[in-house]
């Protein structure tokens, strides 16, 4: 696999965390924790025929008819809290020119970073995003656990958490565009590394380190403070547009900011006036 070299202490890391996920899958696909299955066909079988949680219930699917793109079945929620929100759908078409931008979004676990949760969003030229989460499929009263998706509980294609989660589902399409573009290796087994690997690939914006526009398109406190807005989407993305234009000045003038995450954010405050002049 064509990864940069690796520090003494990253390879021991790797391979503790090789060796817990093996655990998990052990554990998983022997029964550790009693599975609802009605006999050997359920566990082999993957159904469409379960009482879904409301918000996988109902299955997007996509037509490609000459030039557009008929999406079906959109989910469209309206939170009330992160647990509390109604569930709707809609219908759209789009043509493949209305693509604008690609953006990767990384939502770690709270108690495990480098376990993740992994998606797409396509900005389109009216100004609107649609987004693709590869999911669990969970039934009303359960909840994700990473070993239990390594033992063909969640379907109804069967997920699993080291070889048909999230991440492998997207580097999967990455690689239809582009052969051999993703390797599978650690940082896609632990989707928490998947945007640094992502950078390392060139699928990102090289333009400055990654350890600063990890700072930049940190989200959460732009996502907070306009949670009820309409513009919601766009309003999450404002850095980034405030980056394409500092970038365009700092490169005549010096080269880009190198060292801890912070140092963009700091400059970008010092030249907010210039910025918007």
């Amino acid at each position: 696999m064509n990864y940069p070299s690796l520090s003494t202490e990253s390879c021991c890391a790797r391979l503790i965390t090789m060796v817990v996920l093996a655990l998990w899958a052990l554990l998983g696909f022997t029964g550790c924790q009693k599975l609802k299955v009605a006999g050997l066909q359920d566990r082999f079988t993957p159904s469409n025929d379960r009482d879904w949680r409301p918000e996988v219930a109902t299955i997007p699917f996509a037509q490609l008819n000459g030039p557009q793109y008929s999406l079906k079945n959109i989910r469209n929620c309206r939170y009330v809290t992160e647990e509390d929100y109604v569930v709707d759908y809609y219908d759209r078409q789009i043509l493949i020119d209305q693509i604008q931008s690609v953006d990767f979004i990384v939502v770690p676990f709270k108690n495990a970073p480098k376990l993740a949760h992994t998606m797409m969003s396509f900005g389109l030229d009216d100004g609107s995003y649609l987004a693709v989460s590869v999911e669990v499929r969970k039934e009303r009263g359960e909840k994700f656990n990473p070993l239990l998706g390594t033992g063909r509980k969640f379907e109804p294609e069967f997920y699993n958490s080291i070889s048909n989660n999230c991440t492998t589902n997207l580097a999967g399409h990455v690689n239809e565009v582009s052969p051999d573009k993703i390797n599978y290796g650690w940082k896609v087994l632990l989707p928490g590394l998947s945007a640094e690997y992502a950078y390392e690939l060139g699928l990102l914006d090289n333009r400055i380190p990654f350890v600063d526009l990890t700072a930049v398109a940190l989200v959460n406190d732009l996502a907070e403070a306009n949670f009820e807005d309409p513009q919601f989407s766009q309003k999450i993305r404002s850095r980034r547009y405030q980056l394409d234009r500092y970038i365009v000045r700092q490169d005549m003038r010096e080269p880009t900011i190198k060292g801890r995450g912070d140092q963009y954010l700091r400059a970008q405050r010092r030249s907010r006036s210039t910025l918007r002049r």
